[in-house]
């Protein structure tokens, strides 16, 4: 029984090996035969049999093959297309504020009164249609108090609509109006580590100006809440955070100059993890763990003269 599981795991290292790799068996490559010796070695080595079982398989996915050769990988539930949200802020002339998260098809946020009293919603989207319901937080989300239905202008960024309590119509633009911005992502490539199948970097792409980068320093999962575009540092332009399988998150700021996402260093050393984005006063607040407890720290955000942001921590 002990050698016919030997056996199975050889033959699971070797397909998987393989189907990276297929590609390259054309030209019969050095990568090719690396992967030849490898498999080799792999025969040979019981021990090694053992180690390999913890040790990353990384493969790299092209335009073309991506999908084919990641669905060879990944495992039922999982998707070769990177799931992002797009977390909007907006206001109305009546001083009510919208938190609201998109995604292809789901919606959630908090919708914010007048008097600070915040409600929590969620609700689906289909094209430029939205709809979504806000709840009391306490008991358990139970008792409904609004329902909202509108249209959401991409270009724009705003949202007209009107609530069913309420025929009239209310619109929700940004703080602040700058250039429209949209961003296509792609897997880059995946890694197998201990067994599991996960994303290490992708590849993002700005549609309007075709400026292409890839972006690495995590493991991604399920894809479920871990890619945000959102407005960190209250520029108006669209940012980027991604909460790592670990809980921590990776955050890029756009840089308006390069047309790029450049890592914001004093929130990744941190280890920060966003809560709450001021976008009147201009300051975020986030939570680490830097220093052996749990900290808030709040942070005012800049900009230097290449376009570079970084933060400056306030208060702790």
């Amino acid at each position: 029984m002990l050698k016919m599981k030997k056996y199975s795991l050889i033959l699971f290292v070797l397909l998987l090996f393989m189907s990276c790799l297929n590609r390259t068996k054309k030209n019969k490559g050095s990568v090719y035969d690396a992967v030849e010796n490898l498999k080799k070695e792999i025969l040979d080595s019981e021990n090694q049999i053992e180690n390999e079982k913890d040790e990353k398989i990384i493969c790299y996915l092209d335009y073309n093959e991506q999908k084919e050769v990641t669905d060879a990988f990944i495992q039922k539930g999982r998707y070769t297309k990177p799931k992002v949200y797009t977390v909007r802020h907006l206001k109305s002339e009546n001083g009510s504020t919208l938190k609201i998260a998109t995604g292809e098809y789901e919606i959630y946020g908090d919708y914010k009164l007048p008097n600070e009293t915040s409600i929590p919603f969620d609700g689906h989207q289909i094209k430029k249609n939205i709809y979504f319901k806000g709840f009391s937080p306490y008991p358990e989300r139970k008792n409904l108090l609004f329902e909202f239905s509108g249209v959401l202008d991409l270009e724009n960024n705003i949202i007209t609509g009107n609530f069913k309590e309420n025929p009239s119509l209310i619109t929700f633009k940004p703080y602040k109006n700058v250039d429209f911005q949209r961003f296509k992502f792609e897997t880059h490539s995946v890694e197998m580590l201990n067994g599991k199948i996960f994303i290490n970097s992708i590849r993002v792409t700005n549609i309007y100006t075709d400026k292409e980068q890839t972006l690495s320093g995590f493991l991604i999962g399920d894809y479920i809440n871990q890619i945000f575009l959102e407005d960190i540092n209250c520029d108006g332009y669209f940012d980027l955070r991604i909460r790592d399988i670990s809980g921590k998150e990776v955050f890029w700021g756009y840089n308006t100059l390069s047309d790029k996402f450049e890592p914001i260093t004093v929130l990744n050393t941190m280890e920060c993890e966003l809560i709450r984005i001021e976008h009147t006063d201009e300051y975020i607040i986030c939570g680490t763990y830097k220093y052996g407890r749990f900290s808030k720290l709040k942070f005012v955000p800049e900009k230097s003269a290449k376009g570079t942001i970084y933060f400056g921590i306030d208060e702790f």
